[in-house]
C-alpha cells in the first residue's frame, strides 16, 4: 500500500539560483503524479560567464549528493548558463556529471533542441532579452539539433 504512494521515479535537478519558486511549481503541474523532483540551487550570483563557470565547477559535488537522494537522471537547468560558457563547457559539464554519478546528465537548453528535433521543428523564431552573442551561441545549440 506504501508502495503506491513512493515515486517510481526522481528527476535530480542543477538550479541556477539558491532559491526557487516558479519551477518546482511548474514541474508538479505537468509532470505525473509518480515522478518526484529532487534539487539543489548552485548559488548563481551574477549573469556572467565567469559566475557560471564557478557554479558548475561544483556541479559534480551537488550532484553527488543528489545521487544520495536516489535520482535517475541529473538535468542542469536554465538555458542561459549553458549559452554564457558555450558548447564545449555544456558538453564538458555534462561529461563530469554523468561520469562522476553513474547517471544520464541533460540540460535544459538541451532538451529544448531535441524537443524541436523530434517534432520536425527546422527552423525557430526567438525574442527573448539575451545579448547577441548568446543568441549566436543558442543558434550553435539549436545547430547542433537540426533546427535553424
Amino acid at each position: 500500500m506504501l508502495h503506491d504512494f513512493l515515486p517510481k521515479r526522481k528527476l535530480g535537478m542543477l538550479w541556477p539560483l539558491s532559491i526557487q519558486d516558479n519551477m518546482p511549481y511548474e514541474f508538479y503541474r505537468i509532470a505525473p503524479k509518480d515522478v518526484m523532483l529532487v534539487g539543489e540551487g548552485l548559488g548563481l550570483n551574477e549573469f556572467s560567464a565567469h559566475d557560471v563557470t564557478r557554479v558548475f565547477s561544483q556541479a559534480v559535488k551537488v550532484a553527488d549528493g543528489l545521487v544520495g537522494r536516489g535520482i535517475d537522471l541529473i538535468m542542469q537547468s536554465g538555458v542561459p548558463l549553458p549559452i554564457l560558457i558555450g558548447l564545449d563547457g555544456h558538453d564538458e559539464l555534462l561529461g563530469r556529471l554523468a561520469q562522476s554519478t553513474g547517471k544520464p546528465a541533460t540540460s535544459s537548453v538541451q532538451g529544448v533542441g531535441r524537443a524541436a528535433k523530434h517534432l520536425g521543428i527546422r527552423n525557430i523564431a526567438l525574442a527573448n532579452k539575451w545579448r547577441p552573442d548568446m543568441n549566436a551561441t543558442l543558434a550553435k545549440f539549436f545547430a547542433r539539433d537540426g533546427v535553424a
